[in-house]
């Protein structure tokens, strides 16, 4: 039964995961939600890979957005070794060939192996100590991302990064601070590839070595208004039992990198459902007892606290993808995950179960879409 409408939530919020190559499956869900024409973002949270993707979005206005998403993954994908068949084992051997491709030669327009070998720096600083320079994705970022818009436009963008001497994570936000270019590559400096991005005299790196979900971004923001947040995770906990050493090695990632999705919802759970109860029971409370102080505290915490949805989009890797698969920039491998998560948003829009009735305990609503890998169909649940 349909209780909501689609225009019953006054904020829309998309979090992207860092993820590398993976990241192409988030650009296909924004394609498919935004198609919609319901969910167009005003807030976007990103880390990694997943600000990169965030700028483009944030920085274009929203008929070029899906445009221009489509033109940086082209620019940072290759066909240059093809593809004979898509059987099981040649796709293996495909895949393995293009994660070696960016390892021994980088990637056209995005990054190419540094002259200076890293092993014999001495004395230097973290911004010149890398396998990889990044200049080309700085020229091919600037192309297109308009830093205007970002930060003269209607969209907030967070950014997650790791100052490297304290280690301490942070967000920058254009609501306080204006983004640059370096901003987003510092949230993509991955070490020890990527090198580190310094910015007023503190050095950055990648936010996902610290937590690769910048869905945390959310958990010191109130909820004043109806929200949707649009949860595009390209690694998850939960897989299939490994058979082999690369097995391994791929569900190690992946548990590292899945950033306990679940145990942050858990969290945020138990600090706005008392949020939540707390805006009802100041509806019982008399008028002179508002007065007191200590409520008043209270009060203070419980103000305008409305209903939040979560959706969460999870990639999961089919049988052929390889513990490279992160780094697989090949263009067959890029425009799957582009095709898988623009029909995961499709099927997400067919059933919408964010329009049923609101979780009245807690106000916190959360659905899942992800790939049952043995029976190859997109599963829906809610929790």
């Amino acid at each position: 039964m349909k209780i909501n409408s689609h225009d019953d939530f006054k904020r829309v919020i998309y979090t992207f995961q860092g993820g590398g190559a993976l990241g192409a499956y988030q650009a296909g869900v924004f394609q498919g939600l935004t198609e919609s024409g319901h969910y167009e973002p005003n807030w976007i949270i990103g880390t990694s890979i997943g600000a990169f993707n965030a700028g483009i979005i944030a920085g274009n206005p929203p008929k070029k957005r899906v445009e221009k998403l489509h033109q940086f993954w082209n620019s940072i994908t290759s066909d240059l070794i093809p593809c004979i068949n898509n059987l099981p084992m040649m796709r293996k051997f495909h895949n393995f060939l293009s994660a070696e491709q960016s390892i021994y030669l980088g990637i056209n327009d995005f990054f190419y192996p540094n002259i200076n070998n890293p092993f014999f720096a001495y004395n230097s600083s973290p911004d010149n100590i890398s396998f990889y320079v990044t200049e080309p994705l700085k020229k091919l970022l600037a192309q297109f991302i308009d830093f205007d818009y970002i930060n003269h436009g209607k969209i907030r963008l967070t950014l997650g990064v790791v100052e490297v001497q304290h280690g301490k994570a942070c967000f920058f936000d254009n609501q306080d601070q204006t983004i640059t270019i370096d901003h987003i590559l510092a949230s993509g400096a991955l070490p020890p590839g990527f090198p580190s991005v310094k910015i007023e005299g503190k050095y950055y790196w990648d936010g996902g070595i610290f937590n690769n979900s910048p869905f945390t971004a959310l958990l010191n923001e109130p909820v004043n208004k109806k929200t949707i947040c649009f949860v595009n995770n390209v690694f998850d906990s939960f897989g299939l039992l490994p058979k082999s050493l690369d097995d391994v090695l791929k569900r190690h990632k992946d548990i590292i990198y899945s950033s306990h999705f679940r145990s942050n919802i858990d969290i945020y759970k138990i600090v706005h459902g008392l949020r939540y109860i707390l805006s009802h029971l100041s509806q019982h409370i008399p008028d002179k007892l508002k007065k007191n102080p200590e409520l008043q505290s209270l009060m203070h915490l419980q103000e305008k606290i409305a209903p939040i949805h979560f959706v969460r989009f999870l990639y999961q890797s089919p049988e052929y993808e390889l513990s490279s698969k992160d780094y697989d920039f090949s263009r067959i491998s890029m425009e799957e995950k582009l095709t898988n998560g623009y029909d995961d948003a499709k099927i997400a829009l067919k059933e919408v179960p964010w329009l049923t009735e609101d979780n009245k305990e807690t106000g916190i609503n959360v659905h899942e879409f992800y790939r049952d890998l043995e029976k190859l169909k997109t599963i829906h649940k809610d929790y």
